[in-house]
């Protein structure tokens, strides 16, 4: 990734007009933003924050909007990712920053977005991380009924597998950070969820789930269905 930095900063010193040192800046705020995430993967904190930094002033230079938007939305997911260890708080916020950008993104895209503030959200001991992880939840069985409905049963099955596998790394690491704080109901409900969710999107779309049925999504849940079972 360093030498797709110095490229891309060669191809823009060596740019002989604006219109032409435009496209290269926009390539060059990419490999940063691209090179900020191995930093952070790395814990190199500072150099991912200059990264990031330098990215966010070459991709204000954008003369598309949705360019523009799109650039810096992933910015901002990956200063979140940066700050999640140490200040989840602030990473909550960049979080949303990458949300409110991500509005006509991929739908997958948004849940995963979701997903890490959810985590951002729970290292600060927010209640709203619980809505985060219902707001990706929701979003995937909406991308789940839509595979459901381009065919019959049996052709969109296939499709389950790799479909679901995108967020099993983030659901077990949520699992683990709940049992590492000691909430045990949390750890539980996320686990559950994450076990159900595919089986239980063929159930749902099957029409075959008995009336009233609800699934268990938060800790209230499980209360709820803890208080309905017999003492005996």
């Amino acid at each position: 990734q360093n030498t797709a930095v110095r490229v891309t900063q060669k191809a823009v010193r060596g740019a002989s007009n604006t219109s032409g040192a435009l496209p290269a800046k926009i390539n060059l705020a990419v490999a940063l933003r691209a090179r900020a995430e191995f930093h952070v993967q790395l814990q190199n904190d500072t150099a991912a924050e200059d990264d990031l930094q330098m990215a966010s002033e070459l991709a204000d230079a954008a003369s598309d909007a949705d360019l523009r938007s799109q650039l810096q939305m992933r910015i901002h997911e990956v200063r979140g990712q940066a700050l999640l260890r140490r200040n989840p708080l602030k990473a909550a916020e960049e979080l949303t920053e990458a949300i409110q950008l991500a509005e006509n993104q991929h739908s997958t895209y948004r849940a995963v977005l979701h997903f890490k503030r959810a985590e951002a959200r729970r290292n600060a001991k927010d209640p709203a991380a619980d809505d985060d992880l219902a707001a990706a939840l929701l979003i995937i069985r909406t991308e789940a009924k839509g595979l459901v409905e381009k065919g019959p049963r049996g052709e969109y099955e296939k499709l389950w597998d790799p479909y679901f596998s995108r967020f099993q790394s983030m659901q077990q690491q949520m699992i683990e950070n709940r049992i590492q704080s000691g909430d045990l109901d949390g750890a539980f409900v996320y686990a559950e969820t994450a076990r159900a969710l595919e089986p239980m999107q063929i159930l749902l779309h099957a029409h075959e789930a008995p009336a009233g049925f609800r699934p268990i999504e938060s800790k209230a849940d499980l209360r709820r269905v803890l208080t309905d079972i017999p003492d005996d």
